[in-house]
C-alpha cells in the first residue's frame, strides 16, 4: 500500500505543476483543488489506495453572462459544461502522469469526474470525507461492491476479535498515520478571502493534528483492549465523558480487561503489563546510552588508529635529522631495496648513505627493526609508490628488478 500510495500521490501532484495546468486554471477559471485521500479494503482485491480532489471552479464571467443574454438555466449549463471539461482535463493529465510513470490506468473506471450540483453538494462531498464518497453518484455497487471496507469498518470488525481485520488495521496503521486530508492551500485561501488559522496566529498544522485529542493510551494497552473486544467500548466511553471523563475511562476499561484476562486465564494484569512496560522502557533506555558509549569508544580507537597511522607515516613529511626519523628512513630504503637484493646486503650501505647525508649515525640493528616493523598496508602502499626518501631512478630500477 505504501508504494501505490507514493506512486498515486506524486502522479497526482506532478499533473499539477505543469505549464498546461496553469493554461488550463486559466482556460477553465480553476480556483484550486482540495484532496481528500482515501483507502479502502476488498477481500477480493485488497488495499485500493485513491484520491478524491475537489477541483473549485469560478462561477460566471462576463462572456457567459452575455451569451445566456438573461436565461438562468443557460448559464448554469455552461458554467456546468465549463466544469465538466476542468475537471475531465485534470483527469486525463493525471493519468498521463499515471503511464509516464510505468503504471495502468482503466479509461473506463479509472477516474470519474462528477460536477457537483450546486455549493451545498460541492461542500458536502468534501467536508464528509468517505462518508460522502462512498456512495456519492452511486458509485458503491458499480466500483466497489458490499465486500469494500473503509479503515472504520475494519477497526470495529477489529474490535470486535476478527484477527484477520486486525491485522489489515496494522497495515492501514504502518502507513497512514500523520497523512492530511482536504488540505487548503493558502494561494486558495487567499482566492476565495479565507482567513486561514496561520493568519490569525495560529499554526494550522498543529491545529489539525491536535484537534480532538483528549488523551493518549499506550500501544500495548490498546492491542490487550483490542484482544478483549473493548477497544470500542473504551471509545464510546471517551465520546460520552470527553476530556474530563478521560482518565475514568481509562480506568474502567482496565477493569474490565482485568476480568475477561482472568475469565481467559491469561497470566497478566493490566497493571503488571504497564509496570512491564516500564521495565522494557528502562531497559532500552540503558541499552541505547550503552551503544551511544560503545560508539564513543569506538570513536576514540578510531581516532587514536588514525593518529598513530599519522606518525608511522610522519617521516615522508618531517625533514628534522633525528635518530627516530633517519631509522624509518633507513626502514623504508631497506624495504625497496630488499625485494630485489636482500636485506642484509643492503642494509651497511643504507646506514652509510643516512649518515652522510643527514649526520646522523644509526645501528644497522636499529635500521632492520625499523624496516621489519612496517605494517601490511604501508608495504602494499610502498610497492605501488615508492617512499618520499628514496630517488625517483633508483625507485624505476629496483622496480623493474623486483617484477
Amino acid at each position: 500500500m505504501e508504494f501505490v500510495e507514493s506512486f498515486i500521490k506524486t502522479a497526482s501532484s506532478d499533473a499539477r505543476k505543469t505549464r498546461a495546468w496553469h493554461k488550463a486554471k486559466e482556460k477553465y477559471q480553476i480556483l484550486g483543488v482540495i484532496c481528500g485521500q482515501e483507502v479502502t479494503y476488498s477481500i477480493k482485491n485488497g488495499w485500493h489506495y485513491h484520491q478524491h480532489l475537489s477541483v473549485l471552479v469560478d462561477g460566471p464571467d462576463a462572456f457567459e453572462r452575455i451569451a445566456a443574454n438573461g436565461n438562468a438555466e443557460k448559464l448554469k449549463e455552461m458554467v456546468a459544461e465549463r466544469t465538466q471539461a476542468a475537471g475531465d482535463w485534470l483527469a486525463e493529465a493525471y493519468k498521463e502522469k499515471i503511464r509516464c510513470a510505468g503504471g495502468v490506468v482503466d479509461d473506463k473506471h479509472g477516474c470519474k469526474v462528477r460536477v457537483a450540483h450546486d455549493a451545498e453538494d460541492a461542500s458536502n462531498y468534501t467536508a464528509k470525507g468517505s462518508m460522502a464518497w462512498e456512495v456519492a453518484g452511486g458509485y458503491k455497487d458499480e466500483t466497489k461492491g458490499e465486500s469494500s471496507l473503509t479503515p472504520w469498518d475494519i477497526a470495529n470488525l477489529a474490535a470486535d476479535g476478527d484477527k484477520y481485520m486486525y491485522a489489515r488495521w496494522r497495515e492501514y496503521m504502518s502507513v497512514m498515520p500523520g497523512k492530511r486530508s482536504c488540505v487548503r492551500s493558502a494561494a486558495l485561501y487567499k482566492k476565495l478571502g479565507i482567513v486561514s488559522d496561520s493568519e490569525e496566529g495560529g499554526d494550522e498544522q498543529a491545529y489539525l493534528e491536535n484537534d480532538g485529542v483528549v488523551g493518549r493510551v499506550v500501544a500495548p494497552l490498546w492491542k490487550r483492549w483490542m484482544r478483549h473486544g473493548l477497544a470500542s467500548t473504551f471509545l464510546l466511553r471517551v465520546e460520552c465523558g470527553g476530556e474530563a471523563g478521560f482518565s475514568d475511562a481509562v480506568k474502567r476499561t482496565n477493569n474490565d480487561s482485568d476480568m475477561i484476562g482472568r475469565e481467559r486465564k491469561e497470566n497478566e494484569t493490566v497493571a503488571e503489563l504497564l509496570a512491564r512496560l516500564d521495565v522494557e522502557r528502562d531497559g532500552e533506555t540503558i541499552g541505547r546510552l550503552k551503544r551511544i558509549e560503545q560508539e564513543a569508544v569506538e570513536w576514540r580507537e578510531a581516532v587514536r588508529r588514525e593518529r598513530e597511522a599519522a606518525r608511522a607515516c610522519q617521516h615522508r613529511f618531517d625533514m628534522t635529522a633525528t635518530a627516530e626519523n633517519v631509522e624509518q628512513i633507513a626502514g623504508e630504503r631497506i624495504r625497496q631495496r630488499a625485494n630485489a637484493m636482500g636485506q642484509r646486503a643492503v642494509v651497511a650501505d643504507i646506514v652509510d648513505e643516512l649518515a652522510e647525508s643527514y649526520g646522523v649515525q644509526i645501528a644497522e640493528a636499529d635500521a632492520l627493526r625499523a624496516a621489519n616493523a612496517a605494517q601490511d598496508w604501508m608495504r602494499e602502499i610502498e610497492a605501488i609508490m615508492p617512499g618520499r626518501w628514496l630517488p625517483d631512478d633508483e625507485s624505476a630500477v629496483l622496480l623493474r628488478m623486483a617484477a
